[in-house]
This record gives C-alpha cells, structure tokens and sequence, in this order.
C-alpha cells in the first residue's frame, strides 16, 4: 500500500509541474482509493496521505478512481515498462 501512495504522490506532484488543473488518478488499490476519498487514516500511510490530499487542493478538479487489476493491464504493462528503463539506464556525469 505504501508504494501504491507514493507512487500516487509522484503523479500528483509530476501534474501540478506540469500545470495540469483537472486530473482523474486510477489505481488498483481499493484500500488505497478508499482512504483517499474518506478522512480515514493508517498510521502506515498517514504523512504521505496527508501529503497527497495537500497537493490535490490546488487542482481545480481531481478524483480518485478504483480500477479492478484486470482492467488495468494497459497502465500495468506502461508501469512496469517505465521501471525496468529506471533499472536498466545509465547515468553519465562529467
């Protein structure tokens, strides 16, 4: 759950960099979609559920939506995709 949320936070964050004003978030995590809709709290979660609901105060329109894992395949496929170029690039400095 915990990477789950951060990974929430980094799109939130990435969205308001690029000005984006209006953003649907989908995650396959009930648990998670469910604490961000509600003022629930886990004690896991709560600095970075907090920091989530700070960042969607400056959009304009924001909604947090389940998605069931087997209707995601697309964003899993992307997702997965995205971290194994984080794992297989190099990075040159001078």
């Amino acid at each position: 759950l915990v990477a789950e949320a951060l990974a929430v936070k980094a799109a939130v964050t990435a969205a308001l960099s690029s000005h984006v004003s209006s953003l649907r978030v989908y995650s396959d995590s009930k648990s998670l979609i469910l604490l961000l809709k509600s003022q629930g709290q886990d004690v896991s979660l709560k600095g970075v559920l907090h920091d989530i609901k700070i960042l969607a105060r400056s959009f304009e329109s924001i909604s947090f939506c389940f998605v069931p894992r087997l209707a995601n395949s697309v964003a899993d496929s992307i997702a997965k995709t995205a971290l194994y170029s984080l794992h297989s690039s190099v990075l040159v400095t001078e």
